[in-house]
């Protein structure tokens, strides 16, 4: 289950070419930026309406590292069946497609009394 309570943002760097993870927590009394201080994650509280200075991201890293870290992260996060929503949402709509369609086979067959030709899915 998502924790609707952190939010991450990802943002590329131009000027000092490099990619920052960004993240907040809300907790009870307000929002908190996470960021490592080379020996632990430090929780700085959001002041609402004041400018965000001295908010530090919990990770930057040089460009070229970063876009192979966050690609590799993807992939490990996906082996172990964490995906976006958006990602679950579309499996879900190819699957129920694909029924759809083998139904549709099934109709037309018996309408036209022909063997169907299915596809073996391989797993």
């Amino acid at each position: 289950m998502e924790n609707k309570l952190i939010e991450v943002f990802i943002q590329e760097v131009f000027r000092t070419g490099s990619i920052e993870i960004w993240v907040n927590q809300k907790k009870n009394d307000g929002s908190y930026n996470l960021h490592f201080d080379g020996d632990c994650v430090v929780y700085q509280k959001i002041e609402p309406g004041k400018l965000e200075e001295g908010l530090k991201p919990l990770v930057s890293l040089p460009y070229p590292i970063g876009r192979t870290f966050l690609k590799q992260l993807s992939i490990q996060t996906a082996g172990i069946g964490i995906k976006p929503e958006n990602e679950s949402r579309t499996e879900g709509k190819l699957e129920a497609t694909e029924k759809h369609l083998e139904d549709m086979r099934m109709i037309t067959a018996h309408l036209l009394k022909m063997p169907v030709m299915v596809k073996e899915e391989k797993k």
